[in-house]
Parts: structure tokens; C-alpha cells; sequence
């Protein structure tokens, strides 16, 4: 929020997807690895809906990452922790950057 985004918290996957019901998001920054449903998952269901939706992948294990298509598509980008708030701006900027060229 203090970047000037609009924020919403979720504690999972699944609590993510429910609050997707009422509201849409541009850019979801989501663990590759949480309780219930982890990020890889939370992007498919989400995809089902929303092709558009853009994600920021994060974990503390780079061997999570793994090769898959969902981490190679240019709507999705990794960021590994620890991280500052610099670095989470400078991912954040980016994925909204490549969305709008990719309109025009």
C-alpha cells in the first residue's frame, strides 16, 4: 500500500480463490509452497477464470522452481527470499510494464 497499490491479504490458496469471487485482481504475489494449496495450483485455478491475471512466484528454495510452463509464461515472475519491499516494487513494476506492452 504504501507503493500506491491496493492490497488484499490472504493466508492461503484457498482463502485467496475465495475472496477472487467477489473482487479481481491484476497481480497476485502469492509462496510457491503454502498450506492447503500452493502457488502453482492457485495460479491454475485461477487461469481457469482470468487468463490475465499476472503473478509473482516467491520462495526461499530456488529448487522449488523447478522448469514448468507456468514459471516460463511471461505473465508470471519469480522472485527468491529474503527480499526487500525495493525488490518486491521493482517485480511488481515490471509484470504491470510487460502486461501494458503487451496490449499495445
Amino acid at each position: 500500500t504504501g507503493l500506491g497499490y491496493r492490497v488484499t491479504e490472504a493466508r492461503d490458496g484457498v482463502e485467496a480463490l475465495e475472496r477472487l469471487e467477489s473482487s479481481s485482481v491484476d497481480l497476485i504475489i502469492t509462496d510457491l509452497v503454502m498450506p492447503h494449496m500452493g502457488g502453482r495450483e492457485l495460479c491454475g485455478r485461477v487461469r481457469r477464470t482470468n487468463e490475465t491475471t499476472l503473478f509473482l512466484f516467491s520462495s526461499g528454495y530456488s529448487g522449488e522452481l523447478g522448469h514448468d510452463d507456468t514459471i516460463e509464461d511471461d505473465r508470471v515472475s519469480f522472485i527468491s527470499k529474503p527480499y526487500g519491499i525495493d525488490a518486491v516494487a521493482r517485480k511488481v513494476r515490471d509484470l504491470l510494464d510487460r502486461r501494458v506492452r503487451s496490449r499495445t
